[in-house]
């Protein structure tokens, strides 16, 4: 008569973990976690895992998107003088061609933006 073999079945290769991933958090961080996956009815382990794998990331703000900004902040800025110089001057012609020249550099800067999105 053969034996029954004792204890939990082997794991096959395919559903195996074995790489293990240490992430540092402080206690409050800790008790969080623990308290979202509990009342997911999920290991804490599993909880991080399926948080990580399907949750999506926003990208920070590149060096090239923050250009582009101060960009546009610079063109206000100046959009802004000569708003007060227009108005000071009483809306002359020359403070009118100046202002569409701005909006155009204000609308290439957009469009770069944009364009690195």
């Amino acid at each position: 008569m053969k034996r029954k073999k004792s204890g939990r079945p082997k794991i096959t290769d395919g559903l195996k973990k074995e790489k293990n991933l240490c992430v540092r958090v402080d206690d409050d961080q800790l008790s969080i976690i623990r308290t979202k996956a509990e009342s997911a009815n999920k290991r804490v382990s599993d909880f991080v895992r399926e948080a990580a794998l399907e949750s999506e990331v926003k990208a920070g703000i590149t060096p090239e998107h923050m250009k582009g900004i101060r960009g546009i902040i610079n063109t206000g800025n100046n959009l802004n003088q000569l708003a007060k110089k227009a108005h000071e001057a009483g809306y002359t012609d020359d403070v009118h061609i100046e202002c569409q020249e701005l909006a155009v550099e204000l609308r290439l800067v957009i469009n770069s933006l944009k364009a690195n999105l």
